[in-house]
This record gives structure tokens, sequence and C-alpha cells, in this order.
């Protein structure tokens, strides 16, 4: 019989998981968290939270270090942008990264991870 490959990390979680507080994060700078062993970059722009996986598809760089603007943050390495609130490549459309669910708590930042697109 063969066994089945269990995923690398949750498909789904029913609870928030506190990853920072809301006061380690400036306006329009990433910041990688880990959350259930995945890495996720979380970003302030504009007064709105944003979680998406921290790896951009196409070269695995991470999405933390990228220039945030105009709702979309950009991969340091080759300048791939992605929207903040869907995850939708611009130059690749069949490549979006996963957003996740965000929110505070007093001075607690909370994500729950979300499915892949």
């Amino acid at each position: 019989m063969e066994e089945k490959k269990q995923p690398s990390f949750p498909v789904t979680t029913t609870a928030f998981v506190t990853v920072a507080q809301v006061s380690e994060i400036l306006p329009d700078h990433g910041l990688q968290v880990v959350v259930h062993g995945r890495s996720v970059a979380v970003f302030l722009h504009q007064g709105e939270w944003s979680a998406i996986d921290d790896e951009c598809p196409h070269k695995k760089t991470p999405l933390s270090q990228g220039n945030c603007a105009y709702g979309q943050v950009s991969c340091p390495m080759h300048g791939w942008t992605f929207n903040l609130r869907t995850g939708a490549c611009t130059e690749a459309p069949h490549k979006p990264v996963v957003i996740h669910e965000v929110r505070t708590v007093g001075n607690e930042l909370q994500i729950r991870l979300n499915h892949h697109p």
C-alpha cells in the first residue's frame, strides 16, 4: 500500500497565531514571520494589514525584502509585483502567492494560514 505524503504545512489552521507586536512593523516595510513552519511576509500599507507567502514563485526570493507601494510588493530580485490583497502577480498571472488572514488584537498581530490559491 502506497503511503500518502503529508503536506509540509497545515492545509488549514483553525486559530489565529500571534506572530509579532504591531509596533514592530513599519509602514511599507515587510516583516518575515514563521507560522507553523511556513514563512509569511507581513505588511502595513496605507493603514491596512496584509500577509502573503514570503517566497516569490519565480526565484524563491523573500518578498518581505521587496519594495511595498501602490498596493503591491515587488520582488527584490527581478521585480515581479504581487497584489497585497489578492496575491495576483502582474507579470505572471498563473503564479500568484497565497494570501493569509491577518488581524490585530490589542498590540498583537495575528495570522491564520489559508489554502493555496
